[in-house]
């Protein structure tokens, strides 16, 4: 009851939504994972929408927090990117593997996500797109079209991560290193490199 009911909703959902994507994520299915009801759910939520909010909204803010940092810093576009990249990587991998169930969702058109969902989103993207407008500016990035470049950098990924976390299993994402991480980032970068 009260909080613990409310905290075991979340990481049930939190888990679904890594295993089974947003769109394969079912409310009755958190209430009987949970040990709850729907009605149990409707009182501490209201929609799905604010039951995937609360599970998402707060991991999704702290790592747009830390790639503002990078995107803000005083390095080259090159490092800039790169690290970007590697970050959003580690997070998704690592920090919060349910983050991979919202990029995905994203990239198929985001019908689950909310709308605050889609604002951090959006703020990733313009982060990535000034990142890339600096690097042709300095001629380390290629004239490309920037949309596209950002779609294309960041968007490689998504498949990755979905593949990677079906093989390697829950658990076994949490080990993914830096090193891993930095060497996709690496990859995504040399797409629009000079």
């Amino acid at each position: 009851k009260g909080p613990g009911t409310r905290l075991r909703l979340m990481n049930a959902a939190a888990e679904s939504f890594a295993a089974n994507g947003m769109g394969g994520t079912f409310i009755r299915d958190i209430a009987n994972s949970s040990n709850a009801t729907l009605a149990n759910v409707n009182r501490h939520f209201r929609t799905e929408g604010t039951l995937l909010g609360a599970v998402v909204d707060p991991k999704l803010a702290v790592m747009i927090r830390r790639l503002s940092a990078i995107a803000r810093s005083r390095k080259s576009a090159t490092r800039k990117l790169g690290l970007l990249y590697m970050e959003y990587v580690h997070c998704v991998l690592r920090c919060e593997p349910s983050l991979s169930a919202v990029f995905s969702d994203a990239i198929h058109g985001g019908e689950h996500l909310t709308y605050d969902i889609k604002t951090h989103l959006l703020s990733l993207r313009a982060m990535a797109a000034s990142i890339i407008h600096e690097g042709i500016e300095q001629g380390a990035f290629r004239e490309v079209n920037v949309e596209h470049a950002v779609h294309m950098v960041f968007g490689t990924i998504v498949p990755f991560l979905g593949i990677h976390q079906h093989m390697r299993g829950r658990r076994q994402m949490a080990r993914f290193t830096r090193r891993e991480a930095a060497a996709i980032a690496d990859s995504g970068v040399a797409l629009i490199m000079n």
